[in-house]
Formats: C-alpha cells, sequence, structure tokens
C-alpha cells in the first residue's frame, strides 16, 4: 500500500527534465529582455547624440521647469494664476541673468583681449617649473633620434586652413541665441499649464497601480530634482561670494568675474574646481611673482574643499547620494554628446535616473549601482 503512494522513479525524472527547461527558458527571456534593453539604450544615446540641438534646450527647460515649479505652486496659491506667476519669474530670471552679464561683461572682454599678448609673459614666470620637464623631454627626443639613425625626410605635412575666429564665435552666438528662445519659450508653456502633461501621462496609465506609480515618480522627481538645483545655486553663490572676496584680498585685479566664474564652474563637479583654480592661476601670474600668484590656487581650492566637505552634504544629505564614479562617466557622456550645456546638465539628469530605477522593480539593481556606497560620497561640487 505504501509502496503504490510513492511516486514512480519515471515520473520523478520527468518533473526534473520539466524542471531544468522551465529554469531554462526563464534564463533565455532574461537574456531577450537585457539585449532588447541594451540595444534599447544605444538607440536613445544615438538618437540623443545627433538630435543635441533640440534635445539640449528641451532638457534644460525640463530640469528648470523642475527647479521652477514649486514657486509658481505657490504663487497660485496665493491666487496668482499659473500663467502670470510663469512669466514674472521668468522675467525675473532673465533680469537677473542679463545684470550679472552686465556686470562681467567689460572685465571678461577685456581680459580675452590681452590674453594673446599674455601667453609669453606667462610662460617666461613658468620657466623655473617648465625647465625640468623640458629636460626630460629633450633627453627623449635625443635619444629616439639616435635609435631612428638617419632616415629619409618623412611627407609633405598639409595643413587644412581652419574658420576665423570671428566666424567661428558668430555661428556659436547664433546657435546660443536660437537655443535660449527654445529654452525660453519651452519653460514658460511647461510652467504655465501646471500638471497637464502629468495629468495625461496617468490618463495614459492602464492600471490604478500604474497612475498611482507615475504620480508618486513625478512627485518625487520633482521634489529632489528642485531641491537639488535650488540648494546647489544657493550652495554656489555662496561659494562665488568666498572667492570673490578672497581673490580681492589677495589683491587679485576684477574679483567679481572671479567670483561669479567661480560659481557657474561649481555645477561641474570635479573638473569646474580644477579649471577655476588654473585659470586665477594664470591670472595671478600676470600680476605677481610665482610665489606670490600661487595663493590665488590655494585659496580657490582651499573654499571649494570646505564647501564640498562639510557644506554641501550638510544641506544636501543622503537625499541625492551618488556614486563619484557613475558622476564621472555622467559629466564624461553628457559632455561628449552635448558639449558644456551636457556637462552643466549631467548630475541633475543622473539624479532623475537613480529616482526612477529607485521607483521600478525591475530597474532597482541599477539605482542601487548609482548609489553612493557610504554617506561619505555624496553628491559634490569639487574634489
Amino acid at each position: 500500500m505504501t509502496a503504490n503512494l510513492l511516486p514512480h522513479p519515471a515520473s520523478r525524472e520527468t518533473d526534473a527534465v520539466e524542471s531544468t527547461e522551465a529554469a531554462s527558458k526563464r534564463s533565455y527571456d532574461r537574456q531577450i529582455a537585457w539585449a532588447v534593453t541594451m540595444v534599447a539604450v544605444i538607440a536613445v544615446f544615438t538618437a540623443a547624440y545627433y538630435a543635441r540641438a533640440i534635445l539640449l534646450p528641451t532638457a534644460l527647460a525640463v530640469m528648470l521647469n523642475l527647479a521652477l515649479k514649486p514657486l509658481v505652486l505657490r504663487l497660485e496659491r496665493s491666487g496668482v494664476p499659473p500663467a502670470v506667476s510663469a512669466g514674472v519669474i521668468i522675467v525675473f530670471a532673465l533680469g537677473l541673468a542679463v545684470a550679472a552679464t552686465a556686470l562681467v561683461w567689460q572685465p571678461a572682454k577685456e581680459w580675452v583681449r590681452e590674453l594673446p599678448a599674455a601667453r609669453g609673459e606667462i610662460a617666461a614666470k613658468l620657466k623655473p617649473l617648465r625647465d625640468p620637464v623640458e629636460s626630460i623631454s629633450d633627453a627623449s627626443e635625443e635619444v629616439e633620434k639616435i635609435a631612428k639613425g638617419d632616415e629619409d625626410a618623412g611627407p609633405v605635412r598639409v595643413q587644412l586652413e581652419q574658420p576665423g575666429i570671428a566666424s567661428s564665435l558668430l555661428n556659436t552666438s547664433t546657435a546660443v541665441l536660437a537655443a535660449g528662445a527654445i529654452v525660453v519659450v519651452l519653460l514658460y508653456f511647461l510652467l504655465a499649464t501646471g500638471d497637464g502633461f502629468l495629468s495625461k501621462l496617468v490618463e495614459l496609465s492602464p492600471t490604478w497601480r500604474d497612475k498611482r506609480n507615475v504620480v508618486a515618480l513625478a512627485g518625487e522627481i520633482q521634489q529632489a530634482v528642485s531641491h537639488y538645483l535650488l540648494t546647489i545655486s544657493l550652495i554656489n553663490i555662496g561659494l562665488g561670494t568666498a572667492i570673490g572676496t578672497g581673490m580681492w584680498m589677495i589683491g587679485l585685479p576684477n574679483p567679481v568675474l572671479w567670483g561669479v566664474m567661480a560659481c557657474l564652474f561649481n555645477y561641474i563637479p570635479f573638473v569646474g574646481a580644477v579649471a577655476g583654480a588654473g585659470i586665477v592661476f594664470a591670472v595671478a601670474l600676470l600680476e605677481f611673482d610665482l610665489g606670490t600668484a600661487a595663493l590665488a590656487p590655494t585659496v580657490y581650492l582651499g573654499v571649494n574643499l570646505v564647501e564640498a566637505n562639510f557644506i554641501t552634504p550638510t544641506l544636501l544629505g543622503r537625499s541625492t547620494s551618488l556614486n563619484p564614479v557613475a558622476i564621472v562617466l555622467s559629466l564624461t557622456l553628457w559632455g561628449w554628446m552635448w558639449g558644456i550645456g551636457g556637462v552643466f546638465l549631467a548630475i541633475p539628469i543622473l539624479v532623475v535616473v537613480k529616482i526612477a530605477c529607485d521607483h521600478i522593480d525591475s530597474l532597482q539593481p541599477v539605482g542601487r549601482l548609482l548609489e553612493a556606497q557610504s554617506g561619505k560620497s555624496q553628491v559634490e561640487s569639487a574634489p
């Protein structure tokens, strides 16, 4: 009786085969899903590269919309229609941008005009640092000549004549003005229409759970990006003020220009601080000897270190903690695809991607990969 209740050996073998086939099918489905995902990602980045003339101002307008939306909502609660509040905010922002540009335009233009003539003076003051490097380079060239021996002259070099600087600046200015117009117009309609676009996305979602996820995802993205952009902007203004004051104290001309530059460069993590320190060092070499000129980059990097290691982590916390490797890769990728505009947008885009991954079950491992490993690895604006 008991023997009849036991499964037949052939039945156990059949179950094992079916279980193996099911596991194999699941593995195959996962591989297909990953392959389709990779193809989709490559297609998206390819489209983003070739359509950058449209997508870059569109992405900038969307990010500014996320940052300024809380102001529109606050004015709307006070009885101001969204169309009016959007116009007021954009006009106020453009006024600030024009005022800041007018403040630094003249000293920046003079500095750019004097730069070609100043190269020789900068090179002369850097000669004590360049001599050891040049000695090694000269020795390397001599060794290379000895190794090659007497050889016939190489092929004739043909140098293509590049367009003039004036032509390049004209083309660049036209493109910047066109992109700026797209940003302003699109930003106004995004702010003025309120949550109309989000309502359309909710209507397209098939189930109640999907509708709830869309609303939750949009709300968290807006809150996180708005908090990040507004907080980092206030931090950068403070940093620019501190650096401008430091340049004034050491006697560097046009301290307002260098303060504004520091504020803008600090939107670019890691690279911005190094580039800014190099520029103020070059300017300081025109005014002081090598030892005194070294104070300018020292002050610049010192203020950045304090901001990056104490102020920014305290104010931003872990809400936007990102892996430093992911930050560098994002800066490289978007900088290569969209230029300087992509560099400024790289971190906000990375924040949006991380939040979206955290809300989608199948992409949560990607979200954990983008997250900083410890509380000390925060989104920083300097090394």
